[in-house]
């Protein structure tokens, strides 16, 4: 499984559902699990083999019985009981995970020929998960039962069933022990067998289309002749919007083409951004002269169908004054969602439609304008011209860069450069708003086809860049400097950060860009994780001393210039030890290379010169806050006692001159009391 990703055998189009697939913790597990097993030494194997041959096969044909009774879908653990029977998990485990991971392998065999729909890794990946569920309950149950027998039951667990658990049980331990020589089963690179094939590619919709523009050819299907069979006032084509009543947004420009018939009834045909539709309802004379109607449409099926599937109800009158239809469209058998408005206007003029200010501006200019575009439109669409593909080239290109980022700062939290600003924001709605159904459901499947070629780095729990706190895309900084002693956890950097500093408060990590770093391209996977470290660290030791000695001279792969520091430095094997790239050139969205065997998805290892780090130790942060303590209170004591001093002499000053005031009083009152006596 690994192998197929590492040479990039896996369809562009699927390496992001590979990469969810294969970097989910369950696998992290799994390899513990086998790397747990004491293996079995003895020379004789294969009498040991000969003789339990028979009964491997049996149980393996038993469960692979039982597998393909359940499609090969583990949903719980009553399901995995079904399938393996009475008995600890342990005697079941390595028979079942061979069968389920033969199954997923040639799985991601067919991946590497066709694009995948989007959730079919998603049964495979809840079976493995259930699997492991049952196995970490098992150990839970099993330490519960030894911890009555002793004090550590860690060494017990060891014991059981050949080690299997020992790993998975002890977390301290399976970090010292753990690395790549961990494997899965090979299951060779022959052809798969037909039973095989046959069984997985009818399971389902295993594939799925890369980009969708079958909306074109419906919409040129759309029965326009029968347009011709009816008559009234509501028969013909509407164009128009549904509107959603919490926040007013709509889902783009959707096209009804109404047959009125006979009587009250109504039928017809419409696309949207979804897909092509069938509708069918009634209308009524209202008492002044307008009309109600209740139309119910059904996506992708008959009108005969239309209850046994997923539909909407639109329900209003037309205004036979300005010729508008209006009222409310719901789910059917829900609350209405909104408004829609619909009116006569072909799907081509919207692009070209006046905005209210300028028909507020100057109404008659504003209508010759929007006259005499959407007539040059016609023309140049029907002649043919470069300009009109050129405008159609340019507004696809836009607006599916504008919908991928919008995509990617919705679903992964991106922060930064990498967030659409609030013009850019009015400019995806207003072009989303006016472009052709067809056109608005093909660019929105570029946009999708996009972004699962993208590489998203999730690590087991998520990953986000410590710079800016957004979801990490295509470039991956790991800062080899900023991780902890078991290699678990690390600085992360994004593309956009990875020139900056950052502090990580959990790790008590300050990054600096002059660190040791290695820059990947694709999702490293946990069995990846500690040799790719290990050997970024010694190539980067091995690239400095090359650099630092005077008698060679190295040049950028790329622009050919003298490699200064800070530089960069491939570590994928088939290049060698020798493959510097400049900063600049590596910043280049479209370098090329002039060694072949390098290409731009190779990971990178930064050289910098080494800056003193400004990280202390725990007991110099302590000893830090000590001294900065000691001082701080000899200040407090030092200002207490001028403060006390103040004070004091304060109240002596208050005391002398309430003493005077007290002498005045008596001289007042001795004064008044002689002058009472003479008179």
């Amino acid at each position: 499984m690994y192998g197929l990703v590492d040479r990039m055998e896996i369809h562009s189009a699927n390496r992001s559902i590979v990469d969810l697939y294969l970097s989910s913790s369950t696998f992290k597990e799994l390899d513990q699990l086998i790397k747990s097993v004491t293996p079995y030494t003895e020379a004789n194997t294969a009498v040991l083999e000969e003789k339990i041959r028979g009964y491997i096969d049996k149980e393996e044909e038993r469960l692979k019985s039982n597998l393909q009774k359940v499609d090969w879908n583990i949903d719980g653990l009553d399901t995995l009981s079904l399938i393996t029977g009475r008995g600890r998990i342990e005697r079941y485990i390595f028979p079942l995970l061979y069968l389920v991971l033969r199954r997923h392998f040639w799985m991601l065999r067919l991946a590497c020929q066709d694009t995948f729909a989007e959730d079919v890794l998603r049964i495979p990946a809840q079976s493995i998960s259930t699997i492991m569920s049952t196995v970490l309950t098992r150990i839970r149950n099993l330490s519960a039962v030894l911890k009555q027998r002793s004090a550590d039951p860690s060494a017990l667990i060891g014991n059981v069933a050949f080690g299997m658990f020992k790993l998975l049980n002890d977390s301290k331990l399976a970090v010292d022990e753990f690395d790549e020589d961990a494997y899965l089963p090979e299951f060779g690179s022959g052809d798969i067998p037909e039973e095989e094939l046959g069984s997985i590619t009818q399971a389902g919709s295993l594939f799925g289309p890369l980009a969708d523009n079958s909306g074109y050819g419906e919409a040129e299907s759309l029965d326009q002749d029968e347009l011709l069979e009816g008559d009234g006032i509501l028969h013909g084509v509407w164009t128009g919007y549904t509107y959603y009543s919490d926040d007013g947004r709509s889902d783009g420009l959707m096209q009804f083409n109404i047959i009125h018939t006979e009587g009250s009834k109504l039928r017809g045909t419409g696309i949207d951004r979804l897909d092509v539709y069938h509708m069918e309802g009634e209308v009524t004379l209202t008492a002044e002269n307008g009309l109600d109607l209740i139309l119910k449409v059904a996506y992708g099926l008959q009108p005969s169908k239309s209850d046994e599937t997923f539909a909407f109800e639109f329900t209003g009158s037309l205004n036979t004054s300005t010729l508008e239809l209006k009222g409310t469209w719901a789910v059917v058998g829900y609350p209405p969602a909104g408004p829609f408005v619909l009116i006569r206007r072909p799907t081509f003029a919207y692009p070209f439609l006046y905005s209210k200010s300028e028909l507020s501006e100057n109404r008659a200019r504003a209508r010759w304008k929007f006259a005499i575009t959407t007539i040059r439109q016609q023309v140049r669409r029907q002649w043919w011209s470069w300009s009109y593909f050129k405008d159609r080239m340019e507004q696809r290109k836009r607006y599916v860069e504008l919908r991928l980022r919008m995509d990617i700062e919705q679903l992964y939290s991106v922060n930064g450069a990498a967030r659409l600003s609030s013009d850019e924001i009015l400019e995806l709605n207003s072009t989303g708003e006016r472009l052709h159904p067809a056109d608005g459901r093909y660019y929105i499947s570029l946009a999708k086809k996009a972004m699962r070629m993208l590489c998203i780095h999730r690590g087991l729990f998520g990953l986000y860049c410590d710079g800016c706190y957004s979801g990490i895309i295509g470039q991956r900084l790991i800062c080899l400097d900023c991780m902890t002693a078991d290699l678990s956890n690390n600085v992360d950097m994004c593309e956009f950060c990875m020139d900056h500093t950052a502090s990580n408060e959990s790790l008590s990590f300050e990054h600096h860009p002059s660190h040791n770093s290695l820059l990947i391209f694709r999702t490293l996977y946990n069995r990846k994780r500690k040799v790719t470290i290990t050997n970024a660290r010694a190539l980067i030791t091995a690239g400095k001393e090359t650099l630092g000695s005077s008698d060679n001279k190295i040049e950028c792969v790329s622009c050919s210039c003298p490699i200064e520091m800070p530089c960069w430095l491939c570590i994928e094997w088939e290049c060698g030890n020798d493959t510097f790239i400049c900063a600049a050139c590596q910043k280049k969205k479209d370098a090329a290379y002039k060694r072949y065997s390098h290409t731009s998805t190779h990971s990178l290892v930064r050289l910098s010169h080494t800056v003193a780090s400004s990280k202390q130790t725990v007991e110099e942060t302590l000893g830090s806050l000590n001294s900065r303590l000691t001082e701080d209170l000899a200040d407090v004591r030092s200002r207490v006692e001028k403060l006390e001093a103040r004070v004091d002499q304060r109240i002596t000053a208050v005391e002398q001159r309430l003493s005077k005031m007290e002498e005045l009083l008596l001289q007042v009152f001795t004064s008044v009391s002689s002058l009472q006596s003479s008179s």
